[in-house]
């Protein structure tokens, strides 16, 4: 039938199948090798990438450790700050309660000079 309609005698017929057969088994190991490389390709990326991850990951790291330890800096240098601004406080306070203490001792003595003095108008 197939020499009859196309031609084709059993000789070319199994000469065609043959050559089908190369072509597809040559299509088959250039997909396999294209597919190997694609495939070496993604596990060299993916590798790229999981180090480049880690890497980031210990910058992050290294951030967050220097930010912490600004933190704490901050915080001491406050402390200190408000250390200071309360003992100026104090010193002012005790300033004021000092002058306070001079001027009432300043007005006892008055009132005793003046209390001695009356007490001498009356003998």
């Amino acid at each position: 039938m197939l020499e009859k309609d196309f031609g084709i005698t059993p000789e070319t017929h199994h000469k065609l199948i043959e050559r089908f057969d190369l072509e597809i088994k040559n299509y088959k190991q250039e997909s396999d090798q294209k597919l190997s490389s694609i495939s070496d390709k993604t596990q060299e990326e993916l590798e790229r990438l999981r180090k480049e991850i880690e890497s980031r990951n210990f910058d992050i790291q290294m951030l967050k450790q220097k930010h912490l330890v600004d933190v704490e800096r901050v915080k001491q240098e406050c402390a200190e700050a408000m250390d200071i601004k309360y003992q100026g406080q104090i010193a002012q306070q005790f300033r004021k309660n000092d002058e306070e203490k001079q001027q009432l001792q300043q007005e006892i003595r008055e009132l005793e000079n003046e209390a001695g003095d009356s007490l001498k108008i009356k003998r």
